[in-house]
């Protein structure tokens, strides 16, 4: 178990840490092509079963975007139609 845990707001800012000597960081491969000191960086492979994992997407309620929808969309392979944001009540709140 890790003894602290950063969240933090975007890729380069967790490769900006990882460089800083502060931790670890999982994120896709092809974002060490759009920074700068991915030279100063070791990367490993995570065996299969342990290489996947869910994405959970939170938002203020009423603060949609088409952005949001869009991302949505993305990382679910275009495979949804538009299906409304679920409420707290839906995810445990």
């Amino acid at each position: 178990m890790p003894e602290r845990t950063i969240e933090l707001g975007s890729y380069h800012a967790m490769l900006g840490c990882v460089v800083a000597g502060i931790g670890i960081a999982m994120l896709p491969k092809s974002v060490l092509s759009t920074f700068p000191e991915s030279r100063r960086l070791a990367v490993q492979k995570l065996p299969p079963g342990e290489n996947r994992f869910d994405i959970v997407l939170i938002w203020r309620r009423g603060a949609g975007s088409a952005k949001i929808e869009a991302l949505r969309e993305l990382l679910d392979g275009g495979r949804r139609k538009q299906r409304p944001a679920r409420t707290n009540n839906e995810i445990g709140g």
